[in-house]
């Protein structure tokens, strides 16, 4: 068994105290201290076998079953073990700060523990450089990723972060659109093979974001991670979108949901992306002929989820509105799942929560009168504004032609080995496009294909830019 401790730093503490937090294969603890207290003071076997022992009759007295079993089984490793606490040690911090940093300096034992932050680091260099500032000297430094399941070792994050910035930078240069920016990521992130983690071999190798960027390994969470980390580099609003299997328990999906605004295209609303089921399938570069799941609308994604439940947005509807206020004038109270999901969809849209938590306490069974704010024009002006934007038009063909022109321009430009470009390629992904969606088509016009390169030049644009790409070589 090893040891866990979280260490909060409180100046104004007279003593300090330790809570036991949650007893797995391992101890986790939470130390709360005043930061000019040793560490070896508190954190040692006799101390830690009396607090046991204390937890341990309060949980019998409170007839807490689990807690005392946990208790048990830590209290008797530490009674049966002869090793010191220190060999098994482990730190945790929330932040990067300098007191913390002047705290593991002061405990000189703590330097050559694991110290693990868990502050959920984005990958970008500005990440890089807070940790750096203050934590950068520790060798043995581990950090927690947004997503990821597992700490990873520093060094290994800085790496993933090269790449991701690589990524980012090749994409900012051309100073695109949002949605154009969107689909350069969208290509760059599916140019890999599905690859499963082997039997025996942990999941996140092929999920964590920096396990899938330096490994071999990726399967839909890894590909919904990288996608999600670019496009919060470049400033659009990305969630990770999970779903679960309905026959299949332990089995789900990963994809992305993304809000985009582009005053360009005229394009604003929520939409799904899934780099997964639009990736590479060997060492052509075919996929990239093929974008069946860019850019759709809940209509369109819905009909290829038939089997899976979302957990992301989970029981979101157009009449969740209605729903609510029928339960506020019924029982009083809103029920704790659709508040859950509206709240969820309104930090990812507006950065904040439209319901107060406390709507979705049932007060009649307490006999408590509790008095919550909640404004009827707000909330269904609120609610009517995140239906328009889930439930939006499609992304019509005309402005996929375009956007595609403008985007596959300037891949060619940057990597003219991977990115097919010539008329009859744009004519075949729109082909493609068509074919995938004809069934919402509204009046789509083969013809317009042709009118649409014919009146923009695209034929000259293409031979000017494969002119200028080998005068420069």
């Amino acid at each position: 068994m090893r040891f866990f401790i979280r260490v909060s730093l409180i100046e104004q503490l007279k003593d300090y105290s330790i809570l036991i937090d949650k007893v797995t294969n391992n101890c986790y603890m939470t130390l709360y201290t005043r930061p000019d207290i040793n560490i070896e003071e508190i954190i040692n076997k006799d101390n830690l076998i009396e607090l046991l022992k204390i937890n341990l009759e309060l949980a019998k007295s409170d007839y807490d079953t689990r807690s005392e079993i946990d208790f048990k089984t830590v209290l008797n490793e530490l009674l049966n073990s002869g090793d010191e606490i220190f060999s098994k040690l482990s730190i945790i911090f929330d932040y990067p700060t300098k007191e913390n940093a002047m705290y593991i300096d002061n405990n000189p034992v703590l330097k050559n523990k694991k110290i693990i932050l868990t502050n959920n680091l984005n990958m970008n260099y500005k990440e890089v450089d807070m940790v750096e500032k203050y934590f950068g000297k520790y060798n043995n430094l581990y950090v927690s990723v947004k997503n990821d399941k597992v700490v990873v070792p520093f060094s290994d994050y800085k790496k993933a972060v090269n790449i991701i910035e690589e990524y980012t930078n090749i994409i900012k240069k051309h100073n695109l659109s949002p949605l154009e920016s969107i689909m350069y990521a969208y290509d760059l992130v599916r140019n890999r093979i599905y690859k499963k983690e082997k039997e025996g071999e942990p999941g996140y190798i092929s999920r964590d974001t920096t396990f899938s960027l330096l490994g071999d390994k990726i399967v839909c969470l890894g590909f919904a991670n990288i996608f999600d980390k670019i496009l919060f580099n470049l400033g659009i609003k990305s969630k990770v979108f999970l779903l679960s299997n309905k026959n299949k328990k332990k089995k789900g999906h990963a994809r992305n949901v993304v809000y985009i605004d582009d005053k360009k295209y005229d394009v604003n609303g929520i939409y799904y992306f899934d780099t997964t089921w639009d990736r590479k399938r060997n060492d052509s570069n075919t996929f990239l002929y093929y974008y069946r799941y860019f850019c759709m609308n809940k209509m369109q994604i819905k009909k290829y989820s038939k089997k899976y439940n979302d957990i992301t947005f989970a029981g979101y509807k157009r009449e969740i509105g209605k729903d609510m206020n029928n339960d506020l004038f019924e029982n009083g109270f809103i029920s704790k799942s659709s508040l859950n999901t509206v709240n969820e969809v309104s930090r990812f849209v507006d950065d904040t929560e439209l319901l107060d938590p406390l709507l979705a306490y049932d007060t009649s069974s307490n006999n408590i009168n509790i008095d919550v704010d909640f404004d009827d024009n707000k909330v269904i002006k609120s609610i009517n504004k995140y239906n328009k934007l889930i439930y939006n038009k499609r992304l019509d063909y005309e402005t996929f032609l375009r956007l595609l022109c403008n985007v596959r321009k300037v891949e060619y430009y940057d990597n003219p080995e991977l990115f097919p470009y010539s008329i009859e390629d744009i004519k075949r992904i729109v082909d493609g496009y068509y074919e995938n969606l004809k069934e919402s088509d509204d009046g789509f016009d083969p013809n317009m294909v042709e009118d649409y390169l014919l009146n923009n030049n695209i034929e000259k644009e293409i031979a000017n830019v494969k002119n200028f790409k080998v005068l420069k070589k």
